[in-house]
């Protein structure tokens, strides 16, 4: 046999006898407990002392439980309970980590709160592309600072990492409403995104919400249309998270809204119109104009408007209106201008050959005119 044979069949001993010991360790790594223990101490050991792992055990491939997980970071708290997830091995292999099965009876996540954003984060990019195409939790409780929302039945499938994110679905339910969510955003700047979101309320009066959002983190293009009973919403907006006042710009048409369906103790209306809102440095101004055909006095169930012309001013904290001109019907016609505040009220108004049998049937027939300062 001669050197060069020698050296060639030593060759591949080397390679296949390396092959095997890698094939033993992925083995060892993947189907033995120990093999997870090892994983675990790693991992632990990697992240300081803000993971914390209770309760670990079976294998990775073949399914691993853990009774607690935990991770305090300075500005985010997260904790799992009862978790269970297999991990596929020839996703290892092709290193795309794929969860093949991900399940948690509860996920609270607890945030603090600091300083706004001015700017979209520099970039959304994982280290690595992972696919999570089951997962569900069957409690999800989310606290921002001001008290817990829970949120019960969550159901997600996930994939992406290095260049962009794909949600192929997201369920959940929370407050008598179900509601899902798919879309993708890039994971580099302008972080280009688009989705599609779908909402339904489960307890009367039942509604639906269909929603698109295009754009990027941004500006972004929302389109929403809204449901309930004959009433219905279509409205845009123009959003700019970053932005001091983010809501740049909303428009929305009103279709026979009955405020009896919100509450029985509204009266019945069918209020058709239109509101057309644009940002004008940290306010909200544009004119409002709605009509309601089904007008009437107060006590035959009925709202004593049968059009409402205004302009507003909006911060969201408080509302100006200017402008203000109502037509009652029957009860006459009001305009004026004034203030709304969360807690008081401030409005100066005309009165116009006003009729208070109009407004309710067991008052005095009137042609009132004047001026009314209200506080």
């Amino acid at each position: 046999m001669t050197k060069r044979r020698i050296a060639a069949l030593l060759a591949v001993s080397l390679v296949v006898t390396a092959l095997l010991a890698i094939g033993t360790a992925g083995a060892w790594l993947l189907y033995t407990e120990a093999g997870l223990a090892w994983i675990v101490a790693r991992a632990g050991g990697a992240a300081g002392e803000g993971l914390t792992l209770e309760g670990v055990a079976g294998t990775l491939a073949g399914g691993t439980r853990a009774r607690r997980i935990g991770y305090a970071g300075e500005d985010i708290e997260v904790r799992v309970n009862d978790a269970y997830l297999r991990l596929s091995p020839y996703s290892i292999l092709v290193l795309t980590p794929r969860l093949t099965e991900l399940r948690a009876a509860e996920l609270i996540v607890t945030t603090k709160p600091g300083e706004p954003r001015g700017r979209p984060p520099d970039t959304l990019e994982l280290p690595m592309n992972v696919q999570l195409p089951d997962v569900r939790v069957g409690r999800l409780v989310i606290d921002m600072g001001k008290g817990p929302m829970d949120i019960t039945d969550v159901r997600l499938a996930y994939s992406g990492g290095r260049s962009r994110h794909t949600l192929h679905d997201l369920a959940l339910g929370a407050f008598d409403h179900e509601l899902e969510l798919k879309g993708t955003i890039d994971a580099q700047a302008p972080f280009a995104l688009d989705a599609e979101l779908n909402a339904t309320r489960l307890a009367p009066p039942h509604a639906r919400v269909r929603a698109s959002i295009s754009g990027n983190l941004s500006e972004m293009a929302v389109k929403a249309t809204a449901t309930s009973a004959e009433a219905s919403v279509e409205a845009t907006a123009q959003v700019e998270p970053y932005a001091a006042f983010p809501l740049a710009a909303v428009k929305a048409h009103l279709e026979k809204l009955d405020l009896r369906a919100l509450s029985k103790a509204l009266p019945r209306t069918a209020i058709a119109g239109d509101i057309e809102l644009t940002r004008v440095g940290k306010l909200l101004a544009g004119p409002v104009q709605l009509t309601n055909a089904l007008h009437g006095p107060y006590d035959t169930q009925r709202l004593p408007v049968a059009a409402l012309r205004v302009r507003v001013r909006t911060d969201a904290g408080s509302m100006r209106l200017t402008e203000l001109t109502a037509d009652l019907g029957a009860a006459g016609m009001i305009s004026g201008s004034g203030t709304l505040q969360p807690d008081r009220a401030e409005l100066a108004l005309t009165t116009q050959a006003l009729n208070l049998a109009g407004i309710h049937t067991r008052m005095r027939k009137t042609e009132l005119g004047g001026r009314a300062d209200l506080t």
